[in-house]
């Protein structure tokens, strides 16, 4: 005959009660799993390494609050910040504001302003300001080169984003034809809108 154990009153081999008692110790620690980090903000974890340019956090800027002029433009050219170290060898980023909008999803159509500077002589390559307008493109049709495309990932409606692209990932589409051969690339995009 098997020996009952009893803790609390209740007997530990009742199917019933043992369950209970595993799901009350266990569901708390999935739950705690399932938050995901308190830095990132979206739908999902990216695999996309982010730096740190400041150790301030980015302000927060909702949707809203923007307000294009009328060539679609919002707020002056931004400017980079580009670290003083070597290039990193994957794409790499920072969202430098906190949007509070929609995520987009593949096949949405992005509207976006951008700046685009060389990381090493620090040149600027391309921008909205320059071409006068934002331009709109569609994520995940292979429009963009293929860092700039990984670096949209899980941005939100109203985030300013640097993104550092390697050369080895400037090519596939708009904009390689600014980027000089070898050269690794930092962006500044605003996500405007999702169309």
């Amino acid at each position: 005959m098997t020996s009952v154990v009893r803790a609390g009153g209740f007997n530990l081999f009742d199917s019933d009660r043992w369950i209970q008692t595993i799901l009350l110790a266990v569901l708390p620690l999935l739950l705690n799993g399932c938050g995901g980090s308190s830095s990132q903000s979206g739908p999902s974890s990216s695999t996309v390494p982010r730096f740190q340019i400041s150790s301030q956090e980015a302000p927060y800027r909702r949707e809203g609050e923007l307000h294009p002029g009328k060539s679609g433009l919002f707020g002056p050219e931004p400017k980079p910040v580009i670290p003083d170290a070597a290039p990193p060898q994957t794409v790499a980023l920072q969202d430098l504001m906190e949007g509070i909008g929609k995520f987009p999803t593949t096949g949405d159509k992005l509207k976006i302003q951008y700046v685009a500077f060389d990381y090493v002589t620090k040149k600027k390559l391309a921008s909205s300001w320059d071409e006068g307008a934002p331009r709109v493109v569609t994520l995940g049709d292979q429009e963009l080169i293929k860092g700039l495309e990984e670096g949209l990932q899980e941005i939100e409606t109203a985030d300013r984003r640097e993104i550092i692209v390697p050369p080895d990932l400037a090519h596939g589409g708009w904009p390689a034809d600014r980027i000089p051969p070898g050269a690794t690339s930092v962006f500044v995009v605003d996500l405007l809108a999702v169309e």
